[in-house]
């Protein structure tokens, strides 16, 4: 199946994957974490295929930042690989509101995992943008799924007094 291409892919050839196919490698691996057809178990998967290529992102950065041997036209500027980690980061974020609670849980914890353990990789102008475009956005909705909840609950305990 395609789930297993991805996972190959992930685990095993992500240093063969050129820079320019991680954004539609990351889209499809969000499609499939979205995808309730599959089982909380598949989307769980695929969000730690995000996570693997988070991982792969900052290898290859920090390869490409200084490493001996890196010819200078091999190096891709900084912004390219600013935007590769805001799109892994915005697929965790899409995650983060997923209405399954294993997966949204294990996408903010990813996401918030990610940007701790990479964010001196992505430049101060890049995790300033991560933390106001992505994680302050992530919190606001949880505090507004949080609200509905807390009025969704209100109104049927009122209900049941009557």
């Amino acid at each position: 199946t395609v789930f297993q291409l991805l996972e190959l892919l992930v685990n095993d050839f992500m240093e063969y994957v050129p820079r320019e196919s991680v954004p539609p490698l990351t889209a499809s691996i969000g499609a499939f974490a979205r995808f309730t057809g599959l089982g909380v178990n598949s989307s769980l998967t695929a969000v730690g295929f995000l996570w693997n290529v988070a991982d792969a992102l900052a290898r290859y950065h920090c390869a490409s930042s200084g490493e001996e041997g890196t010819a200078p036209e091999a190096e891709a500027p900084t912004g390219h690989f600013e935007e590769l980690w805001v799109h892994i980061f915005m697929q965790l974020r899409a995650l983060a509101s997923d209405g399954r609670p294993e997966v949204r849980n294990c996408a903010v914890k990813s996401l918030s995992t990610a940007l701790l353990s990479h964010g001196r990789k992505v430049g101060t102008a890049c995790y300033q943008r991560c933390l106001s475009d992505i994680l302050m956005k992530v919190v606001a909705e949880i505090q507004a799924a949080a609200q509905r909840a807390a009025a969704a609950s209100g109104a049927g305990q009122k209900g049941d007094g009557l």
